[in-house]
Formats: C-alpha cells, sequence, structure tokens
C-alpha cells in the first residue's frame, strides 16, 4: 500500500466541500458570458421593457444557479457516504487484519482513518441525508472495534507486537467519541457488553486460562466509558445535534451494567468500585447541563440513588 493512498484526509476533505460550489459557481459564469457574447436581439420597447427582460435573466440565472448546487450537494452527499464506508472499512480491516504490521504505521494510517471518518461523518449529519445508511455504517465500525478490544490474546499473536493493541484499539474509540453521534452510541455499545461479560465472568472458572484476559477486558471497557463520560458529556449536550434519546438508552443500559457487576463483588470487589465511581462522575457532570437536567427525570434519579 503506497503512502499517497494514505495522505491526511484533511486536504482531500477540504476540497471535496469545495467542488461542489466551485462546479456551481463556474458554471454560472459561464452562463453568464455566453449570455453576454450572445445577447437577445435589440428590443423597439422602452426602457422599462429592456429593464423587465434583464431582471428576468438575472432571475433565471439565479434559479439555475440553485439547481447546479443542488445537484452538486447531490454529488458531495454520494460521495462523502463513499468516502465513510471506505475509510471505515479500511480502519476495521487495519485492526483485524491477521498480517503483522509495524506500530509507527499502524498509529499513523489508524490516526488518519479516524479523522476522515470523523470529517465525513460531520458532513453527512449536516446534510440530513441517508442517516439509516449512516447509523449502519457506524454501528457496524463501533462492533467491529469493540469486538477486537475485547479479543487481545488473539490480536496480539496476529500482530506480533510489544504494544498493547488492546489500549491501541481503546484509544481510537475514545478519539472516535468526540463526534456525540459516534461516542455516545459506543458507552451504549460497551455497557452492553459489560453485562454480557459480567455474566459470563460469574460461571466462569478462576483458575482457567482465559479468565486473566476478561479480567482485563472488564477494566478496559470501564475505562473507556469513564474517559468518554468524563472527556465529551458537557461538550455533547450542548450540540444542536445532541440526541437526547440515545442518551436516556445508555444511562439505562450503563445502570444495568452496574447492576450486573454486583454479583460479582465477592470475587472483585474492584469492579463495583470503578463503576461506581463512573457513575459518579456521569452524576456530578449532569448535574452541571441544565439541558441535561430536562430530560427524564426518572433516570436522573435513577443515577443519584
Amino acid at each position: 500500500m503506497s503512502s499517497s493512498e494514505h495522505q491526511a484526509p484533511s486536504a482531500a476533505t477540504n476540497t471535496l466541500k469545495e467542488e461542489p460550489l466551485k462546479l456551481a459557481v463556474a458554471i454560472s459564469l459561464l452562463r453568464s458570458k455566453f449570455l453576454q457574447r450572445h445577447p437577445p436581439p435589440p428590443s423597439l420597447s422602452d426602457d422599462a421593457l429592456k429593464w423587465k427582460r434583464k431582471a428576468k435573466e438575472r432571475k433565471q440565472e439565479i434559479l439555475k444557479l440553485k439547481d447546479d448546487l443542488k445537484e452538486a450537494e447531490g454529488f458531495s452527499d454520494e460521495d462523502q457516504a463513499e468516502q465513510l464506508r471506505a475509510s471505515v472499512d479500511f480502519l476495521v480491516e487495519l485492526c483485524s487484519s491477521s498480517s503483522p504490521v509495524q506500530e509507527s504505521k499502524f498509529k499513523n494510517w489508524s490516526h488518519q482513518a479516524v479523522d476522515f471518518i470523523l470529517a465525513a461523518l460531520k458532513n453527512l449529519l449536516s446534510m440530513g441525508k441517508n442517516l439509516e445508511s449512516v447509523e449502519g455504517v457506524v454501528s457496524r465500525l463501533i462492533m467491529c472495534l469493540v469486538r477486537e478490544m475485547s479479543s487481545p490474546s488473539r490480536r496480539d499473536e496476529a500482530r506480533k507486537s510489544d504494544t498493547n493493541s488492546q489500549l491501541d484499539i481503546q484509544h481510537l474509540l475514545r478519539k472516535l467519541g468526540c463526534q456525540s453521534y459516534i461516542g455516545q452510541r459506543i458507552i451504549l455499545s460497551i455497557s452492553q457488553r459489560i453485562s454480557v461479560l459480567a455474566e459470563s465472568l460469574l460461571f466462569s472458572d478462576p483458575f482457567d486460562e482465559t479468565f486473566p484476559a476478561m479480567h482485563e477486558c472488564m477494566f478496559v471497557m470501564i475505562q473507556l466509558i469513564e474517559f468518554l463520560v468524563s472527556d465529551y458529556l458537557l461538550t455533547w449536550s450542548t450540540n444542536e445535534d445532541f440526541e437526547n434519546s440515545v442518551f436516556e438508552e445508555w444511562v439505562t443500559s450503563l445502570l444495568q451494567a452496574r447492576k450486573s457487576v454486583e454479583v460479582l463483588e465477592s470475587r472483585n470487589g474492584l469492579y463495583v468500585q470503578y463503576m461506581d465511581r463512573v457513575v459518579g462522575e456521569l452524576s456530578k457532570l449532569v448535574g452541571q447541563s441544565p439541558a441535561l437536567l430536562k430530560l427524564n427525570s426518572g433516570i436522573f434519579d435513577a443515577l443519584l440513588s
């Protein structure tokens, strides 16, 4: 894979955003020059009719420019969706590849892919088009990365790296989470997985060779939720596109995960302590956000109970 295929996405994104406008303006200018070179035949009417005709021509140019812009935006929408899918496919393949990847290349390529994903997603959400398709792509991205983060032993053997690849993927999820659309869905997915893992740990033999990896995975997932909540929650809540329904869903799921780890307290009380710390931080931040306080009062009461 050549380096030119993995240049920083910011320049490409800016170019992509500017192309529709440049195209529409260029078309309008060419049309205007054409009309100037081929003026209509002189009219015998008075000046009033002359200016009326010019006003009509100008109005037609403006309407045509609007049509050109709409058409250009349509191409941009398709291009952005394709760029999002391609970037997600690349990042998922990079993180799950069985082929060894140098750590420096992994970090460089993965960070570029994350930046490209965030830029494309921002543009698509602002357009408000194909949201079902966008949600499907984002959900697949989260599912794949969380699965890889939760399978450290298999991935470490594949990559043959001294670096803890589990934390590498945690870092990527944390970086992706700066966008509330992704971040809230990451917390929802992780909290649901904590509940499932808690049940597995309850019926697992502590002396089984897979137990240490499961134990480590639990802490990494709890830590990721804590990072996302403390880093971004207040910023998310001030965004116009903040999804209240998704917030209420993941808070409910997180509280359920907190109950799930209680049954493990006799085995490892740290699970409960860490979950209590996350819930406590969440409660504090919700109390600092007027927007969040206006949401479901039952959820807020559950946080304080």
